[in-house]
């Protein structure tokens, strides 16, 4: 009975984020209220304090749930054996394949650019964004070892270059049409793996 509840509380709690998404990209972080959330959730407003203290801390988590859910995605491990090249192409395609099929978070980002923030000191997500820095460095580690990767290779700087450009290009790359958006993160792409691969 137990495991039933606590099962039933966890989809309540992730139909509850997603609605927050929607009210957050239909309204914008200023005009969206507890209200319209609770409506769009099918919760009353009773209900939804009791998964999170205030406005601040709903809208917090559940921006926090779907970037953790985004970075899941971009570090999920693909089929072997993959080069360190080509899991880079594919931790680079993961991320944008889920930002595209995710329309509300690509509307918020926009909106709240600094969401994104490249700056780990000043990161208001950073159990989720270090998820993937931590990926990237063990992918880097991996290639420099292997010698796909150029041995000079700062690994501290690389990471945080790839984890900062990715966003750089994601955030662009989604204020173009569909067709340059993929042009313009594809090149982008090819041009980090060329300045890192072993010669």
């Amino acid at each position: 009975m137990d495991e039933k509840i606590t099962a039933f509380k966890a989809e309540r709690l992730e139909d509850l984020y997603k609605a927050t998404l929607k009210v957050l990209a239909r309204s914008g972080y200023k005009h969206a209220r507890i209200e319209d959330v609770a409506l769009e959730a099918d919760m009353s407003k009773g209900n939804i304090y009791f998964y999170a203290i205030d406005k601040e801390g709903l809208f917090h988590n559940a921006i926090d749930w779907i970037l953790n859910k985004w970075y899941d995605a971009i570090t999920a491990p693909g089929p072997e054996p993959l080069s360190v090249i080509e899991r880079f192409r594919m931790m680079a395609r993961n991320s944008f394949i889920f930002l595209d099929s995710h329309k509300e978070l690509l509307t918020i980002l926009k909106a709240n650019p600094t969401i994104l923030s490249i700056d780990s000191n000043d990161d208001h997500f950073s159990e989720a964004s270090d998820k993937v820095r931590t990926a990237v460095r063990q992918l880097v580690e991996e290639g420099v070892a292997s010698g796909e990767l150029k041995s000079s290779l700062d690994i501290e700087a690389t990471t945080e270059f790839f984890f900062t450009t990715q966003l750089l290009y994601l955030t662009k790359a989604f204020t173009l049409d569909d067709e340059h958006a993929v042009r313009f993160f594809k090149t982008g792409i090819d041009i980090s793996m060329s300045g890192i691969a072993a010669s």
